[in-house]
């Protein structure tokens, strides 16, 4: 089965972990019960994937957060493979 989805880093104080967190955990985040999981790249949640296939470009505005989850299942031991495209 292949699932795809983007991996979001939101409890991140840039624009998109700002408006993520309100959508999905509204006004009172920090004491939501998925607060500890709210980066994709810690190990209870990094450490417990299947092998992963990431996407992204030069231009995708989450490439910063590709290539940081990518640091995050190295550190678990994920197998992955990256596309970066240069465009």
């Amino acid at each position: 089965m292949i699932k795809r989805g983007g991996m979001f880093y939101t409890a991140r104080l840039d624009s998109t972990g700002a408006f993520l967190r309100s959508v999905f955990y509204g006004k009172d985040w920090k004491h939501h019960p998925f607060r500890p999981y709210m980066d994709p790249a810690v190990p209870e949640v990094a450490g417990n994937l299947p092998p992963v296939y990431l996407v992204t470009a030069k231009l995708d505005n989450l490439r910063n957060y590709t290539l940081d989850f990518v640091k995050g299942l190295k550190k678990a031991g994920i197998p992955y493979t990256l596309t970066d495209l240069p465009f």
